[in-house]
C-alpha cells in the first residue's frame, strides 16, 4: 500500500511539472502592474519564507539525533514522516526564495505550488498508512487521495490552457476536491467514532499512534480549511492575481500545519519512548536487585549448612 502511494505521489509531481518542462507560459499575461509580479518583488514575503524556513531547523537537527541514535521501530517511523514532512513543506518555500522569485519564473511558482499541495497530502497520507494500522490500510481510502490529485491536477492545467471558455477543469477541480474533502471528512469521523467505541468497551487509554493520528487528522483539517478559506476570502485569485497579503497567509498556514505536526506528534513519540525506557530501566534494576539478594541469601545458606555439617 505505501509503495503504491509514493508511485502515485511521484507519478502526480512529476505531471506538475510537465508545463514547466515543455517551457509553456501562464495562459494570462504577467504584467509589472500585476499583484504576482510586485509580490515576487517584495520584502515582506521574502522575510516569511525565511522564516518559514527556519523554523524547520529543530526539525532538522532531530532528524539527525533521530538517525544516529534510533533503536526502535517508531523513532524509525517517525524519522520516515519527518523526513516526509520535510520535504512536503521546507524544500519549495527554499526553492521557492533562491530560485523562483530571483528568477520572477511564474510558470514554475505555479508548478511548485501544486506539487507542494501534492506532496503534504501525500506525507499526511503516509503517515496514516504507516502508524495508523489496519485501518488506514484498506484501498477504499485511497479514493479520497486520489480525487485530490486530480483537482490538483486539472487547476494547474487550467492555467495553462489558453482556450476554456467555460471553465471546465476549473470546475471538474472544484468537484474533485469537495468530494475528497466530504471523503476525508467521512473517514476522520468513522476513526473517531470508532476510536472512542473501542477506549469506552476495552476501558484502556489513549495509544500513542492513536493521539499521533489524531494530530495529523486535525492539523491536516485545519490546514486545508484554512487554505481554501483564505482562496475565497481573496476572491479564487488566479496566479496572475496572487498578491503579496495572500502568499504570505498561505506561507503562514503551511508553516502552523509544520510546528504543530512537529510539536504534538514528535512530543508524543518521544514522550512514549521515555517511558519505555524507564519501564525498561525499572525492569532490569528489579530483576538485580532480585538476583543479588537470591545470591546473597544462597551464600548464606550455604554458610549455615557449612557450620552445622561442621559441627556434626
Amino acid at each position: 500500500m505505501i509503495w503504491t502511494l509514493f508511485s502515485v505521489s511521484i507519478i502526480s509531481i512529476i505531471l506538475c511539472f510537465i508545463p514547466w518542462i515543455l517551457n509553456r507560459q501562464l495562459s494570462e499575461n504577467v504584467l509589472h502592474s500585476d499583484d504576482i509580479f510586485i509580490a515576487f518583488n517584495s520584502v515582506s514575503l521574502k522575510v516569511v519564507l525565511g522564516s518559514c524556513i527556519s523554523v524547520s531547523i529543530p526539525l532538522l537537527l532531530e532528524i539527525a539525533l533521530d538517525c544516529a541514535l534510533a533503536r526502535s521501530r517508531r523513532i524509525m517511523k517517525n524519522i520516515l514522516t519527518n523526513i516526509l514532512l520535510v520535504w512536503s513543506l521546507i524544500i519549495p518555500d527554499a526553492i521557492l526564495l533562491s530560485y523562483v522569485l530571483p528568477n520572477l519564473d511564474f510558470t514554475l511558482f505555479a508548478c511548485m505550488g501544486q506539487a507542494r499541495d501534492i506532496a503534504a497530502v501525500s506525507s499526511v497520507y503516509a503517515y496514516f498508512i504507516i502508524v495508523g494500522g489496519e485501518y488506514f490500510q484498506r484501498k477504499i481510502h485511497m479514493c479520497w487521495y486520489l480525487l485530490v490529485n486530480v483537482s490538483v491536477l486539472l487547476l494547474l492545467w487550467h492555467s495553462f490552457e489558453p482556450v476554456d471558455p467555460f471553465n471546465i477543469m476549473q470546475w471538474a477541480s472544484t468537484i474533485c476536491m469537495f468530494i475528497a474533502m466530504i471523503s476525508y471528512l467521512a473517514l476522520a469521523r468513522e476513526w473517531f467514532r470508532k476510536q472512542a467505541q473501542e477506549l469506552s468497551s476495552d476501558r484502556r487509554s489513549l495509544s500513542t499512534d492513536e493521539y499521533c493520528c489524531n494530530i495529523y487528522i486535525i492539523a491536516f483539517i485545519a490546514c486545508y480549511c484554512g487554505i481554501m478559506l483564505t482562496r475565497l476570502a481573496f476572491g479564487r485569485p488566479t496566479y496572475g492575481h496572487m498578491n503579496t497579503n495572500y502568499l504570505i497567509t498561505v506561507n503562514i498556514i503551511y508553516a502552523f500545519f509544520y510546528v504543530v505536526i512537529s510539536v504534538f506528534q514528535g512530543g508524543a513519540v518521544r514522550r512514549h519512548e521515555i517511558i519505555e525506557v524507564k519501564i525498561f530501566m525499572h525492569v532490569l534494576v528489579s530483576k538485580v536487585i532480585c538476583v543479588s539478594f537470591c545470591s546473597a541469601w544462597m551464600e548464606s545458606a550455604n554458610s549455615r549448612i557449612y557450620f552445622l555439617v561442621c559441627e556434626t
